[in-house]
């Protein structure tokens, strides 16, 4: 059945994944809720979705477990819950579904759901950079420089950027860029390689790294002054 959604034969897909749903598969659940969770194949049917989905909600299939949580947290195919919603993502990202992972991260580093706790966010973004995903590096680098879970840790910080960064990950080259050249963080000052960083987004148009790329040509910092690229830039 995954062949047929590889090739993007979603109706028979949808087809196929009914039976081995049926039987109790958890993880045909997760495929085809998201088909009908997504419109593939068929009409989008969200209460359909949640249906197919509730089969794994006692069990441990990550991908399920993660598809239902989101369902769950927006309300859609029935009443939102944002408790259960939390509890079915953790499960997920302990089950190494990095999508749970990073999602919980970003809620409690950003406060989604009035949910902010920056202790929680850690370990979700620690748990999401060992499952490689680069937005938690992001999340994990924050967090370290901002010594959250203890004193300031500008190395570790760095260390997280960059694995994001050899996966091509642009808001990490940002963000290596703005900690080099605010010297946050613990991070020691240097302009050229918070140039360098911005350079690289800019080239593959990464809109924060353009703007602040820009105003180092402005004012001649971390390398020779060039307000005619820099016009071209904003």
């Amino acid at each position: 059945q995954q062949a047929f959604v590889r090739r993007k034969d979603f109706s028979l897909a949808r087809k196929l994944l009914r039976q081995p749903w049926e039987a109790g598969s958890h993880a045909a659940a997760a495929l085809l809720g998201s088909l009908y969770y997504d419109g593939r194949g068929g009409p989008r049917d969200y209460d359909e979705a949640r249906r197919i989905l509730e089969i794994g909600r006692e069990g441990y299939d990550g991908d399920c477990l993660r598809n239902l949580a989101l369902m769950l947290e927006r309300g859609h195919g029935g009443p939102q819950d944002v408790d259960a919603a939390l509890e079915l993502y953790a499960r997920a990202a302990r089950l190494g579904q990095s999508v749970a992972a990073r999602q919980l991260a970003q809620i409690y580093f950003l406060g989604v759901h009035d949910r902010k706790d920056l202790a929680k966010a850690l370990e979700f973004a620690r748990l999401g950079a060992e499952l490689e995903d680069s937005e938690c590096d992001v999340i994990l680098a924050r967090l370290l420089g901002a010594g959250v879970g203890g004193a300031a840790r500008p190395a570790e910080a760095l260390l997280a950027l960059r694995r994001a960064m050899k996966r091509g990950y642009l808001p990490a080259h940002h963000l290596y860029g703005v900690l080099h050249l605010d010297s946050k963080g613990g991070v020691p000052p240097n302009e050229a390689k918070a140039r360098a960083a911005f350079e690289f987004g800019a080239k593959a148009g990464h809109p924060p790294a353009m703007i602040d790329l820009a105003r180092l040509l402005v004012e001649g910092r971390g390398g020779p002054r060039d307000v005619a690229r820099a016009e071209q830039l904003q």
